[in-house]
């Protein structure tokens, strides 16, 4: 099997700041990009492995983008069913993601509290 070198990726993981960058990795003579971060099964991982701010980011997104239309749909009076719908869709993003450590965990309860509460709100 070859490596399509335009399409893999590079990722240096690094705990200290004190060792030196290893060599570009090349494949047919062409250099391989080297990211800072990656996306495996759904989780945003930094070159750091300790911050978890893109994959909260991530989140934090999605759910906004949700909690938008569930905001439409309590504007419009539309009813309590839509509503309900739109939690059931909302919720799973908000709290699927806490199998990860204790700083992911310090990071995503900050940033998302907000988002449980108007889900919360929504459903009274």
């Amino acid at each position: 099997m070859a490596l399509n070198p335009k399409k893999t990726k590079d990722v240096w993981i690094c705990f200290t700041d004190s060792i030196p960058e290893p060599p570009r990795v090349k494949v047919n003579d062409e250099e391989v990009e080297r990211v800072n971060s990656f996306k495996l099964l759904g989780v945003s991982c930094q070159n750091d492995l300790y911050k978890w701010n893109e994959h909260v980011n991530q989140i934090t997104c999605k759910a906004n983008k949700k909690l938008y239309h569930l905001r439409q749909c309590r504007r419009s009076q539309l009813p309590t069913e839509v509503g309900l719908t739109n939690i059931s869709k909302i919720r799973p993003v908000i709290s699927m993601h806490r199998l990860f450590g204790q700083g992911f965990q310090i990071i995503y309860n900050k940033k998302l509290s907000v988002y449980r509460q108007e889900v919360k709100k929504s459903e009274n």
